[in-house]
């Protein structure tokens, strides 16, 4: 596989079952929008949640000042073509009492329900605490499940 820098854009792990570990491009915004429209919705049998679609393009699409296309850690199923995990890294700037913070913030983790259970949503943050690493943030921070995302060495602040 492409390098041991898990912060660079070429790095890929074979993670088994045809799974690969990978930072995204401009190719995989409708494969993201798709596991995202999935995901976000509040039961199985709803459409797709067109909402956080437009929203999975808007940050795709170059044009959204806190993240690139290249800012999302995916995990591919080589198989069928499907991004089945997937979160990306937002750039911030946080200001406490007149001190910039350069902070990355984690945002629209999800995994479809049948790839659960599997470990993919640490191996995507590995790929984003390493970028986050790379690019100096002195911080992350990042909202959701409660107590979830101490697993993955988030405390509550």
């Amino acid at each position: 596989m492409a390098g041991d820098d898990k912060a660079d854009q070429a790095y890929r792990r074979k993670l088994g079952d045809g799974l690969v570990l990978r930072w995204s491009s401009a190719d995989d915004v409708d494969r993201l929008a798709a596991l995202y429209g999935e995901v976000f919705r509040d039961r199985a049998e709803d459409p797709p949640n067109e909402h956080v679609q437009i929203w999975t393009r808007d940050l795709m699409s170059g044009r959204h000042p806190l993240i690139t296309p290249d800012d999302f850690a995916v995990v591919e199923d080589t198989a069928t073509g499907e991004i089945v995990t997937g979160t990306c890294l937002l750039s911030q700037v946080w200001d406490v009492e007149g001190v910039a913070i350069p902070t990355g913030r984690p945002e629209v983790v999800a995994t479809r329900a049948a790839y659960r259970r599997r470990g993919l949503v640490r191996a995507v943050f590995e790929l984003i605490h390493a970028r986050s690493e790379t690019r100096g943030d002195l911080a992350e921070g990042i909202t959701g499940i409660p107590y979830y995302y101490r697993q993955f060495g988030y405390e509550y602040a």
